[in-house]
Formats: C-alpha cells, sequence, structure tokens
C-alpha cells in the first residue's frame, strides 16, 4: 500500500470509530490503555505465525491502532489553546482544521 491508501484506510477506520463509538474524550492514561489494547491486537496476529507475508488481517489491526493514535490526537488538540495552536503551526505548518 502506498501513503495515499494507508491513509484513507485510517480515515475509514475512524469514521467507522465515530459511528461505532461517536467523539470520544479520555484521558491520556486512558487513551494509552485503548492503544495498548489494539497493539495487542497486532502482537496476537504476529505471534500466530501469519503476519509474515501479505496478511490483510495484520493490516486491518495496524490501521486499527493507527486510527486510534488519531483518535488521540484528535481528542487532545481540541479545543485548542490559541497558544498552543500558534506553536503547533510553527512546528508543523498548515495545521487547519
Amino acid at each position: 500500500m502506498d501513503t495515499q491508501r494507508v491513509l484513507e484506510a485510517i480515515q475509514k477506520e475512524r469514521t467507522k470509530q465515530i459511528g461505532k463509538w461517536g467523539d470520544q474524550k479520555h484521558s491520556h492514561g486512558k487513551w494509552l490503555l485503548i492503544l495498548q489494547e489494539e497493539l495487542g491486537e497486532v502482537s496476537k496476529v504476529i505471534l500466530e505465525g501469519v503476519g509474515f507475508e501479505n496478511n490483510p488481517h495484520l493490516v486491518e489491526e495496524m490501521v486499527q491502532a493507527a486510527a486510534v493514535i488519531v483518535a488521540w490526537i484528535e481528542d487532545y488538540t481540541r479545543p485548542i489553546d490559541p497558544q498552543i495552536e500558534a506553536e503547533l503551526r510553527q512546528l508543523y505548518g498548515g495545521m487547519d482544521k
């Protein structure tokens, strides 16, 4: 998969997550637990020995983990303090909503 297809898969997964759980707001600790659960699913696929080739299930679990990180970033940066937003724009450019 090229970068564009990976990002599209992550966006599609985020849409599914929002549909299932709505817009979530959690502490960093809770987000970390959610992410660890998703990474556990990635690990499980690999440990079952089926992750060494182009395995769609492994990719699916990786996309779900990436989408959790995106959700965490969305939560962390919303609503955003104007000073933090200015610093993020300086560091990463655009950051348009």
